[in-house]
């Protein structure tokens, strides 16, 4: 599969070419509001989707989760080496 990738350099993020109708022109990114589409027709184009890895909702919750388990694991080891010192000092 060929995909179009936007021409703006911080940016390239990817299209399938069949989101793109015959003769478009002046395409702008929905990422950046970039190029994507030329005045002229011209686009970059690659066959690798991955120029720019896509992150989806769901990749985010599972970061988010697996670095709050961490975080948890983290307070409840904080927790009992504070119970501990308390139980020496007391």
């Amino acid at each position: 599969m060929t995909y179009v990738v936007c021409q703006t350099g911080n940016c390239a993020q990817t299209y399938p070419i069949s989101y793109f109708t015959k003769g478009a022109k002046n395409v702008p990114c929905e990422e950046c509001g970039g190029v994507l589409v030329d005045s002229d027709g011209r686009g970059n184009l690659s066959r690798h989707a991955d120029v720019r890895r896509f992150i989806t909702v769901e990749d985010l919750d599972k970061q988010n989760k697996s670095e709050l388990k961490k975080k948890y694991a983290k307070l409840k080891r904080l927790q009992d080496d504070i119970a501990e010192l308390e139980y020496k000092l007391y």
